[in-house]
């Protein structure tokens, strides 16, 4: 087996076999759901043999846990056809384990940047409301303070309009200014 490339080529070549449409449209037919990926772990990423990792996603848990399991249990038939393929004899031939059975699925999670531009837009927003909340209420304050707004007296520098529409201020500090 290590003349040949050994086991790191044995679970690339099987890692290939898993996603090709005989085994694809078995699994979808037993209740799975595709796509199916598939990737090794070799002595690099730590593992003592090479692993052979599968992954599937789809709309329902249950379609997702079949597609993995399926998966796994036609993993050690293709195992045994490529090995017969290149001529191992039957006593030699390697054979396939499950490391971790399939678990739970989780929902997708929305990544780091459309987190942080989600939150940066929320501070904005905030920033705009609260502006607008405290321009609201310095104004009111300004004007309980002052006396003036919308009770005012006319008498207090209020413009008046005269017959021929012209506006004239009246006590105020542009008195005898007039505009058209």
């Amino acid at each position: 087996m290590t003349d040949s490339g050994g086991y790191p080529l044995l679970a690339n070549l099987l890692s290939t076999a898993l996603v090709q449409p005989d085994i694809t449209t078995k699994v979808v037919a037993g209740g799975g759901t595709a796509p199916v990926t598939t990737g090794v772990k070799t002595e690099q990423s730590g593992a003592a043999v090479p692993i052979v990792e599968i992954t599937a996603t789809g709309e329902s848990p249950y379609a997702v846990m079949q597609s993995v399991k399926l998966t796994t249990q036609y993993s050690n038939q293709a195992l045994r056809n490529i090995q017969v393929a290149a001529g191992i004899p039957p006593g030699q031939m390697a054979t396939t384990f499950t490391v971790a059975d399939a678990f739970q699925p989780i929902g997708g999670m929305p990544s780091r940047t459309r987190k942080l531009i989600a939150t940066l837009l929320i501070g904005v927003l905030l920033a705009v409301v609260l502006a607008v909340v405290v321009d609201a209420v310095l104004r009111a304050v300004g004007r309980r303070r002052t006396g003036s707004g919308r009770d005012a007296d006319p008498k207090d520098g209020v413009a008046s309009e005269d017959a021929d529409g012209t506006h004239e201020a009246v006590d105020g500090p542009s008195a005898g200014i007039r505009s058209t």
